[in-house]
């Protein structure tokens, strides 16, 4: 008999959790999980097992795969059906793309699994093992390797966005048929995270996805359009959609795409801008980025040996797990300092373009401008109705 190298509990942990009030399952009784919570009227049942082919049944079936900490150093593999489920309907254009983010989104390039690793290591740096804990990670990387096979119906992706070589936000996800469900995230500037989560809509929307999954509800999640459905429902719009076939999420780093132009794939009217507006704010997107690719690469140097320091310290790497640890060495995390000395660059660069572009009229124009401003009123307020993004 084959021996599982993802088994963590043995008999003792399942009655003392069985106890508290979490139902053991295992593969054999996944499809009994929503009675056997009602029962209890919880949200967890807990599996002795983080495999691979376990966790992609999960998914599968509409079950959030994480992980509970039994004791210090131990952890359990948790199978969580909520009671109200998170969800946005991208197939019916419910995504809300706030202006701000919009305005800064051309400042940052996004991926998908272009860097994978690094993103989740950037994750466990900031936020520790939580529940994504080196068993977990370990599984979940599994996956992601056979994304491009048919061993398991779960494709899990990252997400990345990028400002110059260093990943300012990024989350793990995964698909199944055409519902991508998010897991877990981090940015490292403020404002970072409301980009890249309104980027990757528009970019799901793109793709195909008709179900984002938030799984929780929280207010950021309301503010792009999310609502919150009860338990059955949740799980009748599962299966009729994990049959579809899954959308190809990919997107790399030499496709160069920005957060904005995602976000402006369904923008089918452009205000009319003169050549030297167009002009002056290419040349604005590019030096703030320049300026901010420059203060990057400083705070790079500075916080490369902490950076690995601290995901070394936050995992527990098995035998089988080196590549993950191998890989976590060009992870950049800003501190505290470096985040606000970013910020204040980008602000100073943007004032100083902002200034660059404000029109000079002379005096004849403003007479001009004056005597016609009566009657271009209603023509003005009408154009700028049907152009204004």
């Amino acid at each position: 008999m084959t021996t599982d190298p993802y088994l963590v509990l043995n008999n003792k942990h399942l009655a003392d959790f069985s106890y508290s009030g979490y139902p053991p399952v295992d593969s054999t009784k996944l499809d009994n999980v929503p009675r056997l919570l009602d029962a209890v009227k919880s949200e967890f049942c807990i599996s002795p097992t983080f495999n691979p082919s376990f966790i992609d049944q999960v998914c599968y079936r509409g079950y959030f795969p994480m992980a509970i900490l039994y004791t210090k150093g131990l952890f359990a593999m948790a199978v969580k059906l909520h009671h109200n489920r998170c969800i946005l309907r991208l197939d019916r254009d419910e995504l809300h793309v706030e202006r701000k983010a919009r305005k800064v989104a051309s400042k940052y390039v996004i991926t998908i699994d272009a860097a994978f690793d690094e993103c989740m290591a950037l994750i466990v740096a900031k936020h520790g093992d939580n529940w994504l804990c080196p068993m977990l990670r370990k599984a979940f990387r599994e996956i992601h390797l056979k994304n491009n096979t048919n061993v398991y119906r779960t494709k899990l992706h990252s997400c990345e966005v990028w400002c110059g070589d260093v990943i300012m936000g990024c989350e793990l996800g995964y698909v199944v048929g055409t519902c991508y469900t998010s897991l877990t995230g981090v940015y490292q500037m403020d404002g970072v995270g409301h980009v890249q989560l309104c980027a990757l809509g528009r970019l799901l929307e793109q793709r195909g996805v008709e179900v984002w999954d938030f799984g929780m509800q929280m207010e950021y999640k309301k503010s792009l359009g999310s609502q919150s459905v009860p338990r059955r429902q949740w799980l009748e719009l599962v299966s009729q959609i994990r049959q579809k076939p899954v959308p190809d999420l990919t997107l790399t780093r030499e496709q160069n795409k920005t957060c904005r132009q995602i976000i402006d794939w369904k923008i089918t009217t452009i205000p009319t801008t003169n050549t030297n507006t167009n002009t002056n704010t290419n040349t604005s997107i590019s030096a703030t980025a320049t300026a901010t690719a420059t203060v990057i690469a400083t705070a790079t140097t500075a916080s490369t040996t902490s950076t690995t320091t601290t995901t070394d310290a936050t995992s527990t790497p098995s035998t089988n797990n080196n590549n993950i640890n191998n890989n976590n060495n060009n992870t950049t995390v800003l501190s505290k300092n470096q985040q606000k000395r970013l910020k204040k660059q980008q602000m100073i660069q943007e004032k100083k373009e902002s200034k660059k572009q404000q029109p000079k009229h002379n005096a004849s124009t403003t007479t001009s401008t004056d005597a016609t401003s009566t009657d271009a009123t209603a023509t003005g307020t009408a154009t700028a109705t049907e152009t204004e993004i």
